[in-house]
């Protein structure tokens, strides 16, 4: 009988380690390879692509329910992504959920893209439940001898849900939460069958609103005063923002 040396994967040289992982997909490599144990996550995170790892691109992948409950764990507490892209997955009211729980922890990611999937009037509310969190909260603590602040600053910036299947009742939801959220400066309701009702919401939101900068609203069945009293109130903040 012949010996035979048994190699585990965490006793390979670091190189080798990183022609593996050049093999794997961002996503293979964010969702599977992480948090399995501390020497995993020192593995990946001395990888260079996963140390460059920005912008996330899955679109066009059917990750379904529980690839986005992996891509939400993994996401929870990521530092690096800034930029996720989820366009063209048939993703649902339940991914929507998932997803909501990102947008509530990650501290990071600034833009979501959400275009051209089925992400109803349940999944829109999930979404905007979290953008409540998703905003600049001042914590004001006190010590024995002094007072200080604590600043903790959730900065999502762009949301795209273009061509879903949000409807005239889901689309007041963004708007309820634009009341609270004031990072929050594109949102794209393209395409959602959403008419007056929630059209009307939405002006009413901004406003007070000074924070929202660009709002898509195109494809949907407004009246044309309630769609140029929107424009006007964009671009009041667009000026806003400018001085």
């Amino acid at each position: 009988m012949s010996n035979q040396t048994i190699t585990t994967f965490r006793m390979l040289p670091q190189e080798v380690v990183n022609q593996i992982l050049d093999y794997q997909t961002d996503y293979t490599i964010l969702c599977s390879m992480r948090d399995v144990c501390p020497e995993f996550n020192n593995i990946v995170d001395n990888y260079h692509r996963y140390q460059v790892l920005t912008t996330l691109d899955l679109g066009w992948n059917q990750i379904g329910n529980v690839g986005a409950k992996h891509l939400s764990d993994a996401l929870r507490h990521n530092t690096t992504i800034t930029t996720l892209h989820l366009g063209w997955n048939q993703a649902g009211d339940v991914d929507a959920q998932h997803l909501s729980d990102v947008i509530k922890h990650n501290t990071t990611i600034t833009t979501l893209d959400l275009r051209w999937n089925e992400i109803g009037d349940a999944g829109v509310q999930y979404l905007a439940d979290a953008l409540r969190y998703n905003t600049v909260i001042i914590i004001l603590s006190s010590c024995i001898s002094y007072l200080h602040l604590h600043f903790f600053i959730w900065v999502l910036i762009t949301m795209n849900l273009q061509r879903n299947q949000i409807g005239d009742v889901g689309a007041q939801h963004p708007g309820d939460a634009l009341q609270h959220n004031m990072t929050l400066a594109t949102l794209d309701l393209a395409s959602n069958k959403i008419e007056n009702v929630a059209a009307q919401h939405l002006s009413d939101i901004l406003e007070h609103n000074t924070t929202l900068t660009t709002l898509n609203l195109e494809e949907n069945e407004l009246d044309e005063d309630v769609e140029r009293r929107i424009n006007e109130l964009i671009e009041r903040n667009q000026r806003l923002k400018k001085t």
